[in-house]
């Protein structure tokens, strides 16, 4: 029992009656969930705007990857939330798609993980195999099964993309 009971018990049990603890109490806990989601949201803003300037590495990207299939959800509107959008944004923009976009000037190839010359890309061919169950599993979320197909699509493109590579730069 807090210290404060046995002087403001009849008090206490007033409010209790009239229901206002109780509200007091959720607003209270919505107040720090409501923080808790916004620092989520700030790292992954800041992951992503860290992805677009320098690409994450191999290993990165796998957290990433795992992160986004055990914790990708849904807004109260049915929409993916704030946190998964910049968490997919920001592994897109690390495998570089950049071919499917508009651009004047050819951005440095060699800065980018997967490129023809590593190893990553074979990890990452390897992977996405992998990626791709043989049997429906009953336990992936129907979130996470559209949010894999991105992912995928994604995945295809720059792997595409990177056997291009050497024929487009001996030309």
């Amino acid at each position: 029992m807090p210290s404060w009971w046995s002087q403001n018990t009849p008090l206490y049990i007033s409010l209790v009656r009239k229901g206002l603890v109780v509200r007091a109490e959720f607003v209270e806990l919505l107040t720090v969930t409501q923080f808790l989601n916004g620092i989520r949201t700030s790292l992954a803003e800041s992951l992503f705007a860290w992805s677009c300037q320098t690409p994450l590495g191999c290993e990165d990207l796998k957290l990433l990857f795992s992160h986004l299939q055990k914790h990708a959800s849904l807004d109260q509107g049915g929409c993916l939330d704030e946190v998964t959008i910049a968490l997919t944004m920001a592994f897109l923009y690390s495998i570089d798609i950049s071919n499917v976009e508009p651009r004047d000037e050819d951005r440095d190839v060699a800065a980018r993980p997967v490129t023809p010359a590593s190893r990553y890309r074979e990890d990452i061919l390897m992977r996405s195999i992998l990626w791709v169950p043989k049997e429906p599993d009953a336990t992936d979320s129907a979130v996470w099964k559209g949010l894999k197909a991105v992912l995928e699509f994604g995945m295809g493109i720059t792997l595409r993309r990177a056997t291009q590579l050497p024929e487009t730069q001996g030309r």
